[in-house]
């Protein structure tokens, strides 16, 4: 019986060297884990836009529908939307429509912009940066639209038309960690 291996010594190895190497593979993992995360992060807060613009859109279209035999928007404020069922349950808490942000929905009449009351104003406070220029260009069948009070769309007669939206207005304007932006609806849209 031979044994070869008995004075077969293993090379040393240099100890600084591996935990080099080590170093560099968890930075390169945690880079490309962070870089996923905020992929997943910026399809999460395109997601999240495009559903409260269909929410949105959706609210006023069934109010439409509902009050095409009225004259105008007379006496509809966010409780009375909220009697006529056309948020969201998921959304409407305490008396009040939430955001997909968890911000507070605002709903009224914009007599600033017509006095004879054809025009509603959603607010929509709170809109995370992410997700702010989404929702801004969302495809609303709107009159008017302003982030943070800037007009980037109006084809209202109150101020000069801006139409199609001024996207540079848009991205300027979104530049906040959060952002309002105020939508305005007519009648006959």
């Amino acid at each position: 019986m031979t044994c070869r291996n008995l004075h077969y010594r293993q090379p040393e190895r240099q100890s600084g060297l591996a935990l080099l190497e080590l170093m560099l593979t968890l930075g390169i993992v945690a880079i490309t884990l962070g870089a996923i995360a905020s992929i997943g992060l910026q399809q999460s807060a395109s997601a999240a836009a495009k559903t409260q613009g269909r929410t949105i859109e959706q609210a006023i279209e069934d109010l439409r529908l509902m009050l095409i035999r009225q004259e105008s928007f007379a006496s509809l404020n966010l409780a009375a939307s909220i009697n006529l069922e056309v948020w969201p349950s998921n959304k409407v808490q305490g008396g009040g429509v939430f955001s997909e942000w968890g911000s507070p929905i605002g709903l009224s009449i914009a007599n600033g912009i017509d006095p004879n009351q054809d025009v509603l104003r959603v607010d929509v406070p709170d809109v995370p940066q992410n997700a702010c220029a989404q929702l801004a260009t969302y495809d609303f069948t709107n009159n008017r639209l302003a982030v943070n009070g800037n007009v980037a769309y109006n084809i209202t007669s109150a101020g000069g038309t801006i139409s199609p939206i001024n996207v540079a207005t848009v991205t300027a304007n979104c530049s906040n960690p959060l952002n309002d932006i105020s939508i305005w609806f007519g009648k006959d849209n």
